[in-house]
């Protein structure tokens, strides 16, 4: 049997039997989470994104060609494509370049030297590194190693700037920028994958490259991650995360494109090892009321409850009291712009604190402004829808203060993480206050009573659990005042 090996592995369907290519389809066919969900909340299967159209109850992570007569698969799930079909002889294709010039000025610390030393043992794989361990620094040092063409994927403006200022500071180096209105091409590019799925030349453009490297890798099942890798040949392929596990199930896809995890350190270790602190969590009660009957009402009931006076005076008595007589850094997150904005002009109000909303409605000039004052310490307070959950960084955050309910595993694990590194003007671990609200309810049309704000607490306690416990160790008595009730 013949095969290609490019940016896909391609097979010819005239040398699989019938039999092997419905194992295939089978294999490379998942469960489509949105239509699961849409079905489940009992919401439309139509949605409305630029055009109209209808959810499918499957996703397919497979090309077919009617023309050539050809099967394309995620080219790091070869091992489970042979294993069905048989050997065959492979013809490589990717694509490999002369090596370019690249002097990296860092010292790395061991495990990082152990993160880089198996990346460079394969051609593809996933490296798990928490919040705080320095990925960015891992993926120019594998950059580095490899000396080839690289372009490194981004999902946002704020990780393509961060990208670029630690090219420029460990490798001396000006790298292209694709994105933000921007289409500069250079041996090391950094690029938004927004821009790079509108390129009407995008597998063209793709074959500059001999290394992809995609940062917050766990986003590569998105369509528009799979677009871009599936249009990159490049020879060497790995991808960053510190959260690989997807709620909605799909988690094997983002091994199957970028390959195994190669490579695995948790925050438990580097807490171990002084790189990390591990903050105090605490649960906020609020007194806030509501009851509502069906799933739709949920958009009324955020709008109550961030309106709320009287929660909103209990997120402000936390700022006052971190921010203002601590003399902390805060970040509060919400999930409405206008809860930002609310919140913002009553901590300046009542407490004579600096404090500015930052959501997507802010130009890059005027988000990036308000970020290196914030890092810089200049900037006590800062109001963020989602600003926390990829990408953040900021040493010296002292508090993070979540206002809205979340049971994401991983968005908690996100969140919790930037606020692991240890600085000196945080005096002492950080804090962070999970509001929760008992006094929710759901009444379902037969009667019965259910607390879905509180399920959404149990799942992010189990999490918090899971790390204090279970990763580092703790007894409930050695945990102390890390995980206690306030409010």
């Amino acid at each position: 049997m013949q095969a290609a090996i490019d940016s896909m592995l391609r097979l010819p369907l005239a040398s699989l039997t019938d039999v092997q290519q419905s194992e295939l389809r089978k294999r490379f066919c998942h469960r489509n989470p949105e239509y699961a969900n849409a079905k489940r909340m009992r919401f439309p299967t139509t949605v409305e994104r630029g055009a109209k159209r209808d959810l499918e109850p499957f996703l397919n992570f497979y090309t077919e060609s009617l023309d050539t007569r050809v099967i394309g698969f995620p080219r790091a799930a070869a091992d489970d494509v042979f294993r069905t079909v048989g050997p065959a002889e492979i013809s490589d294709r990717t694509v490999v370049h002369p090596p370019i010039r690249s002097e990296l000025e860092v010292t790395l610390r061991p495990y990082q030297i152990d993160a880089l030393r198996a990346a460079t043992s394969r051609r593809s794989g996933v490296l798990l590194m928490p919040c705080g361990a320095g990925k960015t620094t891992v993926g120019i040092a594998v950059v580095d190693a490899l000396r080839q063409p690289t372009i490194i994927v981004v999902h946002t403006r704020d990780l393509m700037r961060q990208w670029d200022d630690r090219i420029r500071d460990l490798l001396f180096e000006r790298p292209g920028i694709v994105g933000d209105g921007r289409l500069e091409w250079r041996p090391i590019t950094v690029a938004t994958v927004q821009t790079l799925v509108r390129l009407d030349d995008l597998e063209r453009q793709m074959t500059r490259f001999g290394h992809l490297l995609i940062d917050e890798a766990h986003h590569t099942p998105a369509e528009t991650f799979r677009r871009v890798v599936n249009a990159s040949p490049a020879r060497y392929r790995y991808g960053l995360t510190a959260t690989p596990v997807r709620r909605d199930g799909l988690t094997q896809v983002l091994y199957d494109h970028l390959g195994p995890v190669l490579y695995e350190i948790g925050a438990a270790d580097l807490i171990r090892q002084g790189y990390l602190v591990a903050p105090r969590i605490h649960r906020v009660d609020t007194e806030f009321k509501w009851c509502y009957r069906h799933y739709r009402q949920w958009n009324k009931l955020i709008a109550s409850m961030t309106k709320d006076g009287a929660r909103n005076a209990l997120i402000c008595g936390i700022v006052r009291n971190e921010a203002a007589e601590r003399g902390r850094t805060v970040l509060v997150l919400t999930i409405r712009k206008e809860h930002c904005r609310t919140l913002a002009k009553s901590i300046r109000a009542s407490m004579g604190v600096e404090a500015v909303a930052l959501t997507g409605d802010a130009t890059q000039k005027k988000r990036d402004a308000i970020l290196d004052r914030f890092r810089a310490g200049d900037l006590p307070v800062v109001i963020s829808t989602q600003l926390a959950d990829e990408g953040l960084d900021v040493p010296r955050l002292g508090a993070i203060v979540m206002t809205c309910p979340a049971s994401d595993s991983a968005v908690v694990t996100q969140r919790a993480g930037r606020a692991m590194r240890p600085h000196p003007d945080k005096g002492g671990p950080a804090d962070i206050y999970d509001l929760v609200d008992p006094l929710v309810w759901r009444e379902s049309l037969e009667g019965k009573i259910d607390h879905p704000l509180l399920r959404k607490w149990d799942r992010r306690r189990t999490a918090y659990r899971d790390f204090y416990v279970h990763e580092l160790g703790m007894s409930n008595e050695e945990q102390g005042d890390l995980f206690g009730k306030a409010g």
